[in-house]
């Protein structure tokens, strides 16, 4: 298992948790902007990792307690004192907009640290989309209920 610190790449930290959860039996993807920036090389850079779950968090705490993460009270987030990378846990089923997909869907990658289930890049986009989407969404809806007094 390796050391996580300040020189932790995304892709290094997405496979050490990968591998974590998969030890502990806990199926998760890795969803969100930190796969644009495993496929685009970080030309899109996030600073959290979404995997999706259905797990326990005090499962999940258990499973990445060996790496340093402690959990953030009443969150579903995590944080490690030698990285600023967060790793978010949004509660499962899988899906895309509307569309629940199966973990086993998702695209495989073999990191140096274990498996790491993430979207497709086309899942990717369209994960993306559909949070653009529902980003605009609101904000429509919070300007038209700001025009209504």
């Amino acid at each position: 298992m390796g050391r996580i610190d300040h020189t932790t790449t995304l892709l290094e930290l997405a496979g050490l948790v990968a591998g974590a959860l998969e030890r502990a039996n806990i199926t998760s993807t890795l969803s969100g902007g930190a796969v644009v920036s495993i496929y685009t090389d970080n030309e899109y850079e996030s600073h959290d990792l979404d995997f999706i779950t259905s797990e326990r968090n005090s499962e999940i705490a258990v499973a990445l307690a060996p790496l340093g993460f402690k959990s953030e009270p009443g969150t579903r987030a995590f944080s490690h004192p030698d990285t600023d990378y967060f790793v978010e846990f949004p509660p499962g089923p899988l899906g895309l907009g509307e569309t629940v997909i199966d973990h086993s869907d998702a695209a495989v990658m073999q990191t140096r640290y274990g498996r790491l289930r993430l979207l497709t890049p086309t899942q990717s986009t369209m994960d993306r989309l559909a949070s653009e989407g529902a980003e605009a969404s609101l904000v429509t809806r919070v300007k038209a209920s700001a025009g209504r007094k």
